[in-house]
């Protein structure tokens, strides 16, 4: 499969900004999994930057663990990505050191632990261009 170009690095993505919990939140909600709007950004719990961080952290955690999106094949020892990683490696190098060091943070224990223990690659996954059209 052709992979499109890199999405627009804008001004309205923050570009060089550590802002990938808004970059993945965004993607989920273009997804259908996270309900963006009044209700999800003002939850009750510890002010709002407060809640919404830890909002942001929910989005990545179910976003990395979404199969669909991101898995780990153990048989090839390889992490198969969203592309998204791949688009914005810089901000998840930024958060974490390393794209693997990112998923393996908002992974499940299991697959954090494969993580931990060596990833011999990185695959990305075909995006989903059609959702574009919504």
């Amino acid at each position: 499969m052709i992979d499109r170009a890199t999405p627009d690095r804008s001004p309205c993505w923050g570009y060089g900004e550590p802002n990938w919990k808004a970059r993945a939140a965004f993607a989920l909600a273009v997804v259908g999994l996270l309900a963006l709007g009044t209700a999800w950004a003002f939850r009750s719990g510890g002010g709002v930057a407060t809640a919404l961080d830890r909002q942001l952290d929910e989005a990545a955690r179910s976003f990395v663990r979404d199969h669909a999106r991101n898995h780990f094949d153990a048989a090839k020892r390889t992490l198969a990505l969203s592309p998204i990683f791949k688009w914005f490696h810089e901000d998840f190098e930024r958060a974490a050191g390393s794209v693997t060091a990112f998923v393996g943070r908002y992974a499940d224990a299991a697959t954090a632990a494969e993580i931990r223990s060596g990833v011999d690659g990185v695959e990305y996954l075909a995006y989903d261009w059609s959702l574009n059209g919504v």
